[in-house]
């Protein structure tokens, strides 16, 4: 994502990347324009004549928010760049402004992509902002997956997922009764057959997860297991809440799942200043310290 901020109610998102499959967008697409808070913002009135569908409903294109169909498989220079060099419909500039504070998100997407192909698609935007030297802003990281499949508890996860996947992978026919479901998810479904995470291979402890930030040239990084961001970083409150939503009673098999998530996260900051400005501020509040906040209030 690209923001312009202008003020505490002035952010601009200006670009957001679907999953590994360009037909994924479709359906995404479908669910978020049937919404209609997302339309308010994404299409209010004022811009209802900016705002495009194309792509055969693939893709949009608005001046606050824009879903671009691309294989991230792909080598970026072929198929991101010229999406990203496009005009961003706000002003002249382009779509991803290097100059722009910038965080790139991946949700479980890494994962199914080769080590090769997914550091190839970080590196891109660490180049890109690179090459605007001192006018580049910071760009930050945030990546969401499991890891640590190599063990005897990762490696019943990942046999599970392929009986998962085996056990979706109906033919047309057998939804025909289920109205909901469409032509894309079926072809996704369908794909599934033979769940493949080449890109957790390489990650058989934490400390792997934050070192690709570092090796792929940003300037500082973290990673956590959510089991520990369970248990040190959010609040005893919150956890009674969880837990009586969820009703949960195996927390231990609940933490040997936990222990296999981790999210990471990465900058980098374009000279020292802005590492020595915001170099320390990326970082989760300890429970412990956010009560303390608390009592000291």
């Amino acid at each position: 994502m690209n923001a312009a901020l202008g003020g505490p109610n002035d952010i601009s998102i200006g670009m957001v990347l679907p999953k590994i499959y360009p037909s994924s967008s479709s359906s995404s697409l479908s669910l978020l324009t049937s919404l209609a808070p997302f339309r308010c913002i994404v299409c209010p009135p004022l811009l209802y004549s900016s705002t495009h569908i194309g792509g055969g409903g693939t893709a949009l294109r608005s001046p606050v928010y824009n879903l671009l169909p691309v294989d991230l498989r792909t080598p970026p220079a072929a198929s991101l760049a010229p999406l990203l060099a496009s005009s961003s419909g706000r002003d002249d500039g382009p779509l991803l402004s290097p100059s722009l504070p910038t965080l790139l998100l991946f949700e479980c997407v890494l994962a199914y992509m080769t080590p090769d192909a997914s550091n190839a698609l970080i590196r891109w935007f660490v180049d890109h902002f690179a090459a605007a030297g001192a006018t580049a802003g910071p760009l930050g990281g945030v990546v969401y997956e499991m890891f640590k499949l190599n063990d005897a508890f990762g490696r019943v996860m990942l046999n599970n997922l392929k009986v998962r996947a085996r056990t979706l992978t109906l033919t047309s026919d057998s939804f025909a009764d289920i109205v909901l479901i469409d032509r894309p998810v079926l072809r996704t479904l369908q794909q599934s057959r033979g769940v493949s995470l080449p890109g957790a291979e390489p990650h058989t402890d934490i400390t792997s997860l934050s070192r690709r930030f570092l090796d792929l040239g940003f300037t500082t990084a973290q990673a956590l297991t959510l089991r520990e961001m369970r248990r040190t970083y959010v609040e005893p409150r919150e956890l009674q809440r969880i837990a009586q939503l969820e009703m949960l009673d195996e927390v231990e098999e609940l933490e040997l799942v936990l222990d296999h998530y981790a999210i990471s996260w990465g900058v980098r900051f374009p000279d020292e200043n802005w590492a020595h400005e915001g170099g320390n501020t990326w970082k989760l509040a300890r429970k412990d310290q956010v009560e303390n906040e608390n009592d000291d209030s």
